[in-house]
């Protein structure tokens, strides 16, 4: 597609780093997330738009970014609607919305902050519930005599 609109794009797999030049730069590499998310402030969940299912949108909410996703959500839809009431994640439904929400966040720097740091309080939340179901089930197998490490 990139190509086809005569896009000047690097591919972080096969040509490693961005030029001057570089309009896009994909990153479409394993286990790099994180640091995507460190370095952005304004996440959109691709997948979300043109594919099924979605993306996990907790990742980019634990590292304080604001996020915007489309309608196909179905493998994470509650914690998508529970990030929208927290006004942590904003739903798009179509290309021209999702420009138009873009350049909203991208001109407003303190929206931005505020729905990175809602997003981090609720991930954090999460995990903490996360931690505290852990220590519940390894509390109930450690009194049946079978120990974690």
């Amino acid at each position: 597609m990139l190509k086809k609109q005569k896009v000047n794009y690097c591919l972080r797999s096969r040509d490693g780093l961005p030029d001057n030049k570089t309009e896009i730069y994909l990153a479409d590499t394993i286990g790099e997330m994180g640091l995507w998310y460190k370095l952005c402030r304004v996440v959109l969940l691709g997948k979300s738009i043109l594919g099924n299912g979605g993306q996990n949108p907790i990742e980019p909410a634990l590292f304080g970014c604001a996020v915007i996703c489309g309608e196909n959500v179905e493998n994470f839809s509650e914690v998508v609607e529970e990030l929208v009431k927290v006004n942590s994640l904003i739903k798009v439904k179509d290309s021209d919305d999702v420009l138009e929400r873009v350049n909203m966040l991208l001109s407003n720097e303190k929206e931005v902050d505020d729905m990175g740091a809602r997003a981090k309080k609720f991930s954090a939340s999460k995990s903490k519930a996360i931690d505290e179901f852990y220590a519940m089930v390894k509390s109930e197998f450690e009194s049946c005599g079978i120990s974690f490490k």
